[in-house]
């Protein structure tokens, strides 16, 4: 509360000098959609419905220089999962999981009625493959690479304290991955590549925003070296929905 509370009087003041001000920017949302996973082995195509979390916190100075943390992770329907037998009606099915976390340095771009962070930073990606009822029930593939985004946003409308705003943002990812499989003692060693979509509307009021967006993201991952015989077959997945998210801005 401290910090917050220094942060406001810092904005405060470089407003009443005519400046340009520090920027505090932190969100959390939810996204309801579908995850599909494509595999270069035939029959393991497929998609079921899924949900995602994001939460998020950027921080830049009164000359746009700053960083930020993103957080974000989604999971398929456990009920109903990936690659269903249809002649098991008790088959659950696979169940995909993921977590992505992004720490980046930012550099804000600002105008009358414009603005874009551009940012570059690390990203760390585990998508997991559970299987209860397989001999090897998960599969996990951990990525870790540098990536990097743009987000331009437009003012439409203002009315005093209130705004209508649009934007998008465009990130892309790229980085070697590992994949461990239960009861392999081998890991296999590959290269993913990642895409960030959003494209949405944000509402500002005083300090809170409320925004809507559709939302994507996506990995391509390449067959890996093949390791004692075997290796693992490369494929690409996605996730996408409707994001609606609540945060405050100042």
């Amino acid at each position: 509360m401290r910090i917050l509370a220094a942060l406001s009087a810092v904005a405060l003041a470089a407003a009443a000098l005519g400046q340009e001000r520090p920027r505090f920017d932190g969100s959390f949302g939810w996204s309801g959609g579908s995850f599909r996973f494509d595999s270069d082995l035939g029959g393991f195509d497929d998609r079921a419905d899924a949900e995602l979390f994001q939460a998020r916190l950027e921080v830049t100075s009164a000359r746009g220089f700053g960083g930020g943390v993103r957080f974000e992770s989604f999971s398929s329907d456990s009920a109903a999962g990936l690659f269903r037998d249809p002649l098991q009606p008790l088959d659950p099915g696979v169940e995909a999981r993921n977590t992505a976390v992004q720490a980046h340095f930012t550099y804000l771009l600002r105008q009358h009625r414009f603005q874009m962070p551009l940012r570059a930073g690390l990203m760390q990606n585990t998508l997991v493959l559970d299987d209860p009822i397989a001999a090897a029930p998960e599969t996990e593939y951990r990525s870790l690479g540098p990536f990097f985004e743009v987000e331009p946003e437009v003012t439409l409308t203002r009315d005093g304290a209130s705004a209508w705003t649009a934007y998008g943002r465009f990130g892309f990812g790229y980085g070697p991955t590992t994949v461990e499989v239960d009861n392999d003692s081998r890991d296999y060693e590959t290269d993913s590549s990642f895409l960030n979509l959003e494209l949405g509307a944000r509402y500002r009021t005083g300090p809170v925003v409320l925004g809507a967006a559709f939302l994507g993201r996506y990995q391509s991952m390449d067959p890996s070296a093949v390791v004692g015989g075997q290796f693992a077959y490369g494929f690409d997945s996605g996730f996408h929905g409707v994001l609606l998210s609540v945060g405050v801005s100042f």
